[in-house]
């Protein structure tokens, strides 16, 4: 796994960003030819940055202007001092320190600007072996994340602040809008993602810590295809409540937190987990956030409900509904294991 670490340099690159900049240019308006260190020599710039350049803006068939450059420097171009903690770059003559942890296994990409190194490393991608999974259901109403065990029973809700965030910046915007008021909106709509960030970002640590102390895995639904979260959901009251980016960005949260700290991820079609009972399998009925089961009887929020259902589609998952009221089996499976489903009807008849 590939993770970026931003460090913070003192160091003024103007000249070298300018010379990228041109090569930058020239890459684009020259896309069609066979383009060589040779055609830009002349500009001055590193013939290792210069390459870099060239390979990273000759793939881009759609870009006509530069605007923004980095100083691209591949991982062979690196020095490395792990004793001192120390990242050295022959071609720039600039050295800087660094202060996250040594675990990686080598520095793969080195980009740069006038502020701010964006060291990429290659992480050792370590998966615990688990017994169970816990299920998470995202939800655009009351509690954004809801996980549940199917093996202990135990449930755990989180983020019930973010749709009463996200509610009100969208009412601040909305009377900026009517004066008019474009700039504020946009600062606006900024500090609105900053503050969603922030509480996601808190979610998405209360939920690996919970799956790494009790050795669990993650299963959490597809954000997309066809999911429930693709577009922007309305409440009630007729007013947009959230939208996909918060789903998408808590699941990559939860993703990259997750394996850092060698905790499994997987992800499952959401289809039908809230309209099914966890308990028998079969279809139910729900109002608002009460799911009450016609065959068995089970009543349960409607969100548990979904989050026992998430947890029970993974095929490796130890606990199943057999264990849970009546039979044995899943009804969905996640999609890079290529395993058909059965339905509610045909695990009713197993």
């Amino acid at each position: 796994m590939i993770f970026a670490y931003k460090i913070r340099h003192h160091t003024d690159f103007s000249e070298y960003l300018q010379k990228a900049k041109r090569i930058a240019q020239f890459t684009v308006n020259q896309r069609n030819r066979d383009i060589t260190y040779d055609n830009v020599k002349h500009i001055g710039l590193n013939a290792v940055l210069a390459q870099q350049l060239i390979k990273v803006y000759k793939r881009n068939k759609t870009l006509k202007r530069v605007k923004k450059v980095n100083l691209v420097v591949p991982g062979r171009a690196v020095l490395l001092n792990r004793a001192r903690k120390e990242i050295c770059i022959p071609s720039l003559g600039f050295s800087f320190y660094y202060s996250f942890p040594n675990t990686f296994e080598k520095v793969s990409l080195v980009e740069i600007n006038n502020k701010y190194a964006y060291v990429s490393v290659t992480l050792p991608e370590d998966e615990r072996d688990v017994r169970s999974w816990i299920g998470i259901d995202l939800n655009t109403t009351g509690h954004v994340a809801v996980a549940a065990s199917p093996e202990t029973g135990k449930v755990a809700k989180f983020g019930k602040e973010i749709p009463h965030r996200y509610k009100k910046y969208e009412n601040i915007k909305a009377h900026m809008r009517a004066r008019r008021d474009r700039e504020g909106s946009m600062a606006l709509e900024r500090k609105k993602r900053r503050a969603l960030l922030n509480l996601t970002n808190d979610v998405a640590n209360k939920i690996v810590d919970i799956a790494s102390e009790t050795n669990n895995g993650i299963c959490l639904e597809r954000v997309g295809g066809r999911s429930k979260h693709r577009t922007c959901v309305s409440d009630a009251s007729g007013q947009d409540s959230l939208n996909s980016w918060i789903f998408y960005q808590l699941a990559t949260t939860i993703e990259l937190k997750a394996k850092l700290r060698g905790v499994p991820v997987a992800f499952i079609d959401p289809y039908n987990t809230s309209k099914l009972c966890s308990v028998c399998g079969h279809a139910g009925k729900r109002y608002q956030k009460k799911f009450e089961c016609p065959v068995c009887g089970h009543v349960e929020h409607a969100d548990v409900n979904a989050a026992f259902n998430i947890g029970l589609r993974y095929p490796g998952n130890a606990q199943s509904h057999a264990d849970r009221g009546v039979c044995e089996g899943s009804d969905g499976a996640p999609e890079e294991l290529l395993i058909t489903a059965l339905s509610a009807s045909e695990r009713a008849l197993a």
